[in-house]
């Protein structure tokens, strides 16, 4: 079972050539990583602390085209969003579904009734070959009926409308690297860059090293930036991508470009509250009429979100009394039944946009390629801004400037992996409901898996033992631990749990699968128990994050 440990993985790479290397495997890392590979290039992803870590996993959890932004008129952004949205419906169902909203008007105007529903049926317009119904006209007893949880207070009247959610982007951003690593590419976590090779203005490679936070296998504390270690890797490259996100320009100061920052950081914070909802409803907040959502997801309902300004690095992003307070409120108005029902956890993630002055809300989500020739690095480039829904045209546009040509087939109708796009009937599920694992756990391997669920059941063939239930009476088995350190770069207890397993949404947040992990890996993977022991605090240090600070 035991994988390459990260610093053996990074020793390996000493003196390696790359065509690329790409800093970052979020969202956008991960998918210009796949697109580089995808055109031929030899690509190396490194992250300093895990997949999807970052915003990835701190995010709405939409695939939307942006109704939003119809009102800035930014049509080109709202089409691009809805193709994007489009494909992932059909290149990733069991990830991506189709998911209805409920727009309920309460205090709006019969003319800003009337604008809203203009501009339903243009979001309709832009949608490409009409990939989802259309928009439709609720009365307020019919609202009530399709949403009995909501507040009947006021309601005039509702609209439907349908976008797609991805309950679990961990996933996506591990399979777009499976798909990257098919193509070629080499995939390093736990691993940041410490310097940059510059020769004649020209980036030649990088240092990297192991990331401090391994303290499982007894690495100290960081070093100052640029300082080489015992366990670093020098590797060459011509062609550096900066996908770090908020982080972006704290990987160009390490890598001594100097620049003014060009990022604008804000945080969105997201409570989960344990009162179930039959739909998605987009609301105007009764304090600000800023648009939220609330949002149905794993047994619960997640509710958010706000945009308020980061002092500092992305690492002061804090869940403040103001934004629960905030957020509740929006909840409380919407639906009654949460005043009874106080939120179970809450998260706090950190978005990159462009910095410019006004309010964050009105900073465009549209992404940004910089080109840092004029900072004496040719070959440098940094991505920020965009969104999770369209990663991939960003990343051809990323791929597109790095190389200087453009690609006419990045956005032909391929899947992941480059084969032609799967039907909506999962791969394969019909042969494992024949086999010897209860329905509830072949349901849950197509879901979170898709096309490679049969490498868990390979796993799960080697010994009756991989096939028992991690925890009794739950449909997740032993063999996904396997094939999450195998298979998927998990180096640690909390990858496992919280971007693998995906089992950190209940509301202790994981805690109890982490011991039941912590216990595989001790009997499976030879872990000691002080090594257990240490993960498990990592772990409960992680969570640590999603507490609310409470004055509601």
């Amino acid at each position: 079972m035991p994988a390459a440990d990260p610093i053996e993985r990074i020793g390996a790479l000493n003196g390696t050539t790359f065509d690329a290397v790409v800093i970052g495997a979020g969202i956008l890392g991960s998918g210009t990583a796949r697109e580089l590979a995808r055109r031929g290039l030899r690509t190396l992803v490194i992250d300093r602390r895990d997949v999807g870590w970052g915003t990835t996993n701190r995010s709405t959890r939409l695939v939307h085209g942006g109704l939003r932004y119809l009102e800035h008129f930014d049509f080109p952004l709202v089409h691009e969003g809805l193709r994007e949205r489009a494909w992932l419906l059909r290149a990733t169902p069991h990830l991506v579904t189709p998911l209805g909203f409920l727009l309920p008007f309460y205090r709006e105007s019969w003319w800003r009734q009337i604008e809203i529903r203009m501009g339903l049926t243009l979001y309709d317009l832009l949608s490409p070959r009409r990939s989802l119904p259309g928009h439709r006209s609720l009365s307020a007893s019919r609202a009530l009926r399709a949403e009995p949880a909501l507040s009947s207070v006021g309601l005039k009247s509702a609209a439907l409308y349908w976008d797609g959610q991805v309950e679990l982007p961990e996933r996506l951003v591990v399979e777009i690297l499976r798909a990257a690593e098919q193509f070629g590419a080499t995939i390093v976590t736990r691993c940041r860059a410490v310097g940059l090779r510059i020769i004649d203005r020209r980036v030649g490679g990088l240092t990297i090293a192991p990331d401090a936070g391994l303290d499982a296998v007894g690495l100290a504390d960081d070093p100052p930036a640029g300082t080489p270690t015992s366990s670093s890797a020098e590797v060459s490259a011509p062609l550096i991508i900066n996908a770090s996100g908020p982080w972006a320009d704290q990987v160009l100061a390490a890598s001594g470009i100097r620049r003014p920052p060009f990022l604008r950081l804000t945080q969105g914070v997201h409570l989960r509250y344990p009162i179930r909802t039959r739909h998605a409803v987009a609301f105007e907040h009764p304090r600000d009429r800023r648009l939220c959502f609330s949002i149905p997801w794993q047994g619960g309902t997640l509710v958010g979100t706000t945009d308020t300004d980061v002092d500092g690095g992305p690492e002061q992003a804090r869940i403040s009394t103001d934004e629960v307070a905030y957020v509740d409120e929006g909840a409380r108005f919407l639906f009654p039944e949460a005043g009874a029902n106080r939120p179970d956890w809450a998260t706090v993630g950190v978005r990159s946009l462009m910095r410019k002055e006004g309010s964050a809300g009105s900073v465009s989500r549209k992404h940004v390629v910089l080109d840092h020739g004029p900072d004496g690095a040719r070959g440098l480039t940094t991505v920020a801004g965009g969104k999770l829904t369209a990663w991939r045209s960003i990343s051809a546009d990323v791929a597109d400037h790095a190389l200087g040509r453009k690609d006419p087939s990045a956005l032909d109708a391929v899947g992941l992996r480059g084969e032609p796009l799967p039907d909506r009937r999962r791969r394969g599920i019909e042969e494992m409901r024949s086999g010897a694992l209860p329905v509830t756990t072949t349901d849950r391997l197509a879901l979170v898996y898709g096309s490679y669920a049969h490498e868990v059941l390979t796993i799960a063939g080697e010994d009756p033992w991989w096939s028992e239930p991690l925890i009794p009476g739950q449909p997740a088995i032993r063999a996904e631990v396997a094939h999450a350190v195998r298979s998927e770069w998990a180096t640690t207890t909390a990858d496992v749990v919280l971007r693998r397993l995906v089992l950190g949404f209940d509301t202790s947040l994981g805690m109890s699968a982490g011991a039941a992990v912590a216990a595989v890996l001790h009997e499976r993977a030879g872990w000691t128990a002080e090594r257990c022991e240490a993960d498990l605090e990592d772990l409960r240090r992680e969570l640590r994050e999603h507490e609310v600070t409470r004055t509601v």
